[in-house]
């Protein structure tokens, strides 16, 4: 059932149609010789051309606002190019292709690209050259956006993903702590580090959180916010998170059928949810029991322990795994027997050395 969920959620996310939406935040950083606007400022955006409608849509965050256009369709689009372009004459598809190539060049080389503000409209404005050599003008005119597209773009996907960055902080300062108990065993042991310089002090996560909110990066980022941070981490991140949000917009008879069986979860990070200051039993990626969150859902909701097969239903098939206390008897038992062997092996070579 847990593999038919999964694939439910892939088939979902494949029926995702593209849209502004879907799309991820790009940065683009201002000409030191445009001085219609501050130099240095960081902005964002992301666009999508629809090449069915011969449309677009762009919207451009530049830390206080967000600002949008929407050319909705072809008649429209055509207008534009008329007014930018009057001596190219060629169908709205290659003028659409051309604008949507034109921008992502400019944006990779920050050449060719500028912005204005008159009053409480951005004008982002493109000029350059076609293949061909002619020139090529294009001036897009982003307005303040509603407050809905401030929920939409930026306040739900980023509430998600700090959301989602904090359930990995938790597992990975989890994980830490068991990797710190491991090597305290092995120095137990007699154990040594090989060099000197690959020791490490055991993690301690209150005395992290304490030095972070300290720390001259965070409250640099504090006085002086920029849009200049976006990795490629947090770009993947965000996507996931947009196409993820985008799934459950689907209407229910798009759905597959073992998804509507499923339930509504769908997300990508179908796990059991991380809860502090339950220790072992905290739900881990190195778990070899963990399940996905949909099947989790469905068991909780019918009283039942997901980690358990259903007698009334087809068994679920679990990886079977030792408990940590499990695991540390048995390697304590496999030490043993293997100083044992070494102490009759030494035993033997002085009976030996003594015929």
């Amino acid at each position: 059932k847990n593999k038919k969920n999964e694939m439910a959620d892939l088939s979902a996310r494949r029926q995702i149609s593209e849209s502004l939406k879907t799309q991820s935040w790009q940065q683009v950083s201002i000409s030191k010789d445009d001085t219609t606007i501050d130099r240095g400022q960081d902005l964002v955006l992301k666009y999508y051309f629809d090449r069915l409608r011969h449309s677009y849509d762009v919207i451009v965050y530049d830390g206080k606002t967000l600002r949008h256009e929407s050319v909705a369709n072809e008649e429209d689009f055509l207008a534009k190019s008329k007014l930018f372009n009057p001596n190219l004459e060629a169908e709205s598809m290659s003028i659409l292709n051309e604008l949507s190539n034109c921008l992502q060049q400019c944006q990779k080389e920050s050449t060719g690209l500028s912005f204005q503000v008159e009053e409480d409209v951005l004008k982002m404005n493109i000029k350059t050259k076609l293949k061909s050599g002619i020139p090529f003008a294009w001036t897009f005119t982003l307005k303040e956006a509603t407050t809905h597209m401030i929920i939409e773009h930026l306040v739900q996907p980023l509430a998600i993903l700090t959301s989602e960055l904090n359930r990995r902080q938790q597992e990975s300062f989890y994980m830490l702590e068991r990797k710190d108990r491991e090597l305290q065993d092995y120095k137990d042991q007699g154990a040594v580090a090989s060099r000197r310089h690959l020791e490490t002090v055991q993690f301690d996560r209150v005395n992290f959180q304490t030095s972070s909110n300290v720390h001259q990066t965070f409250l640099d980022s504090c006085t002086n916010p920029t849009l200049n941070s976006l990795t490629k981490d947090l770009k993947d991140l965000h996507r996931n998170v947009v196409l993820n949000t985008a799934s459950k917009d689907l209407p229910a008879e798009a759905a597959p059928r073992e998804q509507q069986k499923a339930g509504p979860s769908m997300s990508t990070f179908d796990t059991v949810p991380i809860v502090a200051g339950r220790g072992e039993d905290i739900s881990s990626w190195g778990n070899e029991k963990r399940v996905g969150g949909s099947f989790v859902q469905d068991q909780l909701d019918a009283g039942k322990d997901p980690l358990q097969p259903d007698p009334d239903t087809q068994p679920v098939v679990v990886t079977e795994a030792l408990s940590p206390q499990e695991e540390e008897l048995k390697r304590r038992e496999a030490l043993k027997k293997k100083l044992n062997e070494q102490t009759e092996k030494k035993a033997k070579k002085k009976r030996k050395i003594k015929l």
